[in-house]
Formats: structure tokens, C-alpha cells, sequence
């Protein structure tokens, strides 16, 4: 009964233990979306940066375009590497929501699994107590009996010699009146 109980709970262990790798494995998978979208956004702003060096070196038409379509592109490369963050971010927090979730139910069956053997528990040791008890009392009661029935016995016997007596003294007596 309390090994099921231990195995149950060794269970629900590895479960969190599995839980908190998921959780580990996602924020890992987003230090490294992050870390690349720095290092893209470094790339980026030096790109913007050698297009605004050009620009100043020569200003024309086809520069401008070139700029334009610069921006365009990092404008792009910003919002997919935000959205790329956004989902990843979401996924994470979808994840920790479900461990949350999970850890409370764990908890849960863990106390009502502890609850339920410590009452086990407490009902053994009343129903070991009392029945102790009982043999305790019940000694007690049979030696008292025991101590009785010999005291009634011991009567009983004087009662009998006393009796006996009586009546050899009752003979006794009669039989002094008829010789007299």
C-alpha cells in the first residue's frame, strides 16, 4: 500500500523532472533565436550604416533606391525576426502555462495521496491502540476474576468447615441434654 503510493510519487517526480527539460530545452531555443536576432540586427545596422557612408560619398538616384530597398529589406528582416520572437516567446509561455498546470495537479494528487495514508496510518495505530487497550483491560479483568473466584472458593470452604462445625457442635449439644 505505501510502496504504491512511493512509486506514485516517484512518478509524478519524473514527470516534472520532464517538464522542467521541456522548459530548460525552450529557453535555450530562445536565448539562441535571441542571440541570433542581435547578431542579425548588428548586421543590419551596419549595413545601414556602410548605405548611409555611401550616401554621403555620392548622392544619386540610384543610391536613393538603393537606401530605399535597404530599409525596405531590414524592414522585412525586423518583422520576420520579430515574429520568429513573438512565436517562440508564445511557446514558451504556452509551455510554462502547461507546467504550471501540471506541477498544480501533481501537487495535488501528492496531498490528497499524503492525506489519504496518513488517515490509513492514523486508523492503524487506533485499531493497534485499542486492541492493545483491550488485551490490557482484559488481563487485567481475568486476573481480577481469577483473584475472585480463589477469595470465593476460600469462603466457600470456611463456609463449609464453620457449617460442619456447627452442626458437630449442635450434635455435641444434644447429646450433652440427653445425658444429662
Amino acid at each position: 500500500m505505501v510502496m504504491n503510493a512511493e512509486e506514485r510519487l516517484y512518478g509524478m517526480m519524473a514527470v516534472v523532472e520532464e517538464q522542467q527539460k521541456v522548459l530548460s530545452t525552450s529557453l535555450a531555443e530562445f536565448k539562441k533565436v535571441t542571440e541570433e536576432l542581435r547578431t542579425q540586427k548588428n548586421e543590419l545596422s551596419k549595413t545601414v550604416d556602410s548605405v548611409s557612408s555611401e550616401v554621403s560619398k555620392a548622392v544619386s538616384s540610384s543610391v536613393i533606391q538603393d537606401i530605399g530597398a535597404s530599409q525596405k529589406a531590414f524592414n522585412n528582416e525586423m518583422m520576420a525576426s520579430c515574429s520568429q520572437s513573438l512565436k517562440v516567446a508564445k511557446d514558451i509561455a504556452k509551455d510554462l502555462n502547461q507546467a504550471k498546470e501540471s506541477s498544480k495537479d501533481i501537487y495535488n494528487v501528492i496531498n490528497k495521496t499524503l492525506t489519504k495514508e496518513v488517515g490509513k496510518t492514523v486508523t492503524i495505530f487506533t485499531a493497534v491502540f485499542l486492541i492493545i487497550s483491550i488485551c490490557f483491560i482484559g488481563g487485567f479483568a481475568w486476573y481480577y476474576a481469577t483473584k475472585a473466584m480463589e477469595q470465593k472458593e476460600v469462603y466457600e470452604y470456611w463456609v463449609q468447615k464453620s457449617d460442619a462445625a456447627y452442626s458437630k457442635c449442635m450434635k455435641i449439644k444434644s447429646c450433652a441434654k440427653e445425658l444429662k
